[in-house]
């Protein structure tokens, strides 16, 4: 597959900087973002694509839509890329940024506020979404919210998805993010669409990973022959029920004893299959 997309857009945004040593070098910037949406395979994804030898990947920076983050600046950003070096896709990937409202409580508010920022710093840049099917996605999610001890461990799934208490799950978006056709809308007011690949989590990442693979290498400008490994391996936290228990309720506690624990099952929890 051929993409029509500018020479320009491969070349990683740079800065001139001073060493120690009073000589100028070239500080490297992320030329791709991997954005969303979260549990449809994005770290499966970045984890095959840091296997390859021109890319540099950091993961969860939330510049673009933590409002915190993005009050350091262009150049704390630029700084989590200085090891890039010699590299020739550099990129990041923080799957909040599709969705765009994971931090409007603190004063982020508006969603385009994401892809805004994005297209005034990095004009050039690729985008890479991957998408699934919206209800395992929740599922998916909900589960994932469990493992983090972002919900009580004995929460029960559809009172969570059917918003029986949004105090509790607010901002977590467990359907929301789900919603791409708005999403992918919103980023394409601000990128041409040949900026962006969208993939397929049960296509591309289930049916066909290694030729999912290739094609981003093709999308982001780096050697499409690279032979990739484990491309059929899981991307899961694993914790056992007891462990679960203690991370919400007394994680002192779990911190003390997480090396007995680690010695237990460690069973990927999920409360309902995905």
């Amino acid at each position: 597959e051929r993409f029509d997309i500018s020479p320009a857009l491969y070349r990683p945004r740079t800065r001139k900087r001073i060493s120690s040593d009073g000589s100028q070098f070239q500080m490297p910037g992320p030329n791709f973002l991997i954005i969303g949406a979260q549990k449809s395979g994005t770290t499966w994804v970045s984890h095959r694509l840091q296997q390859h030898p021109e890319v540099f990947l950091v993961h969860g920076t939330y510049f673009f839509d933590n409002p915190q983050r993005f009050a350091r600046g262009v150049e704390w950003y630029e700084r989590c890329f200085r090891d890039a070096i010699g590299k020739k896709a550099i990129g990041e990937k923080t799957p909040s940024y599709l969705w765009g409202e994971k931090f409007s409580a603190m004063g982020g508010g508006d969603p385009d506020i994401v892809p805004r920022r994005v297209r005034e710093i990095l004009p050039g840049v690729r985008l890479i979404a991957v998408l699934r099917n919206p209800v395992t996605r929740a599922i998916s999610h909900f589960n994932h919210s469990i493992r983090s001890g972002k919900l009580p461990p004995f929460t029960d799934i559809d009172w969570a998805l059917t918003g029986c208490d949004p105090a509790r799950t607010r901002g977590l978006g467990l359907l929301e993010r789900g919603l791409y056709c708005d999403q992918i809308q919103r980023w394409l007011r601000y990128f041409p669409r040949e900026q962006m690949r969208i993939l397929v989590f049960e296509r591309d990442v289930i049916q066909h990973p290694s030729t999912c693979l290739t094609g981003l290498c093709s999308f982001l400008g780096i050697d499409p022959a690279f032979q990739f490994q484990t491309v059929h391996s899981k991307e899961n936290q694993r914790l056992c029920r007891t462990e679960l228990v203690l991370k919400y309720y007394v994680p002192a506690v779990r911190r003390v004893l997480q090396p007995i624990l680690k010695r237990l099952p460690q069973e990927s929890f999920r409360a309902r299959p995905e």
